[in-house]
């Protein structure tokens, strides 16, 4: 199947509403898709119905930040849920958005006293996050969407306060890591516990874009094996049953992921395909760009004609 398991609604941080996400997909030609929302299950029936009707493979998923100290790990993992049992990740999740608009809401407010600007407003801004519903899609709640910093970030940028070339890493060291907006922060999942949690709902762990831990560099990534053998050994010993292959960009992805496909192998892992697709305007309109033939999760593997091969951009 011509998979792409990466993919990011409005739900979270992308530009597309999951059924509208859904045709793009149907447009690129994608047999299998998977809407992985930042923290958030949320569009996922919306989403899978939508595929549905286009003929497509789709499974409830969702990517978690986490982060793992024993391995110097800070980023995310990949959660799917082939069987249809996802509560106890749900309820974890539920927390996490809770505290996490707090935070969102804390840095509005901030922005608002440092700019001197009455119109940076969250309740504004989160009405404006929860409209353009296409037609027939259900109401939706605050509760149903997953904040970051990247919307205080979007909100400055759309009000004029920052300047136009001022791209989010800047943004992030100017104002958020120098402290001159709110220091509010938000405790970060263990990996261990997200793990455990994920599988006692009965679903298959990834390790999205691993080359992001080598700088995305596939000479560094060869040069430093012994380092990728021991994260893939520890996700395993976790219970992590799959490495993703992820469109890194034209010149290294396909060094990058024939490599750690190979080792991923070594260690027992299969492999998902994922774009990592934001949507129109992002800077990561991916969707169509990358994919892989994905012959389904373990469990239903038996039952497809179609073998795994390595991805393809």
């Amino acid at each position: 199947m011509k998979a792409d398991l990466h993919l990011h609604s409005r739900f979270s941080d992308g530009g597309l509403w999951p059924a509208e996400l859904a045709v793009a997909a149907n447009t690129a030609g994608m047999d299998a898709v998977a809407l992985t929302d930042h923290d958030n299950l949320a569009g996922s029936a919306e989403f899978i119905a939508a595929a549905e009707r286009f003929g497509m493979r789709a499974w409830v998923a969702t990517e978690i930040d986490c982060i793992d100290t024993e391995i110097g790990y800070k980023s995310e993992i990949l959660a799917y849920f082939p069987k249809g049992q996802y509560r106890h990740t749900e309820d974890l999740l539920r927390t996490v958005k809770r505290e996490r608009r707090t935070m969102v809401a804390s840095l509005f407010a901030s922005a608002a006293s440092v700019f001197g600007r009455k119109d940076i407003d969250f309740p504004e801004y989160e009405r404006s996050r929860l409209s353009g519903r296409p037609d027939g899609a259900p109401p939706i709640g605050p509760e149903d969407l997953r904040y970051g910093k990247t919307d205080i970030y979007f909100a400055l940028k759309q009000a004029g306060v920052l300047a136009s070339g001022m791209g989010y890493r800047r943004f992030k060291k100017v104002y958020l890591k120098s402290g001159l907006l709110s220091r509010t922060k938000v405790s970060k999942l263990k990996l261990s516990d997200v793990c455990k949690v994920v599988l006692k709902d009965g679903g298959y762990l990834t390790v999205p874009h691993i080359g992001h831990e080598f700088g995305d560099d596939p000479d560094r990534i060869r040069n430093q094996v012994a380092r990728l053998d021991m994260l893939m050994a520890h996700f395993r010993a976790l219970g992590v049953g799959a490495i993703e292959s992820y469109a890194y960009g034209r010149k290294q992805e396909a060094a990058i992921n024939e490599f750690v496909a190979e080792r991923a192998r070594a260690h027992g892992f299969f492999i998902t395909y994922g774009s990592d697709d934001h949507g129109p305007a992002s800077g990561k309109r991916t969707i169509g760009l990358f994919y892989g033939n994905f012959a389904g999760f373990p469990h239903e593997q038996a039952i497809s004609s179609t073998p795994a091969e390595n991805g393809k951009a």
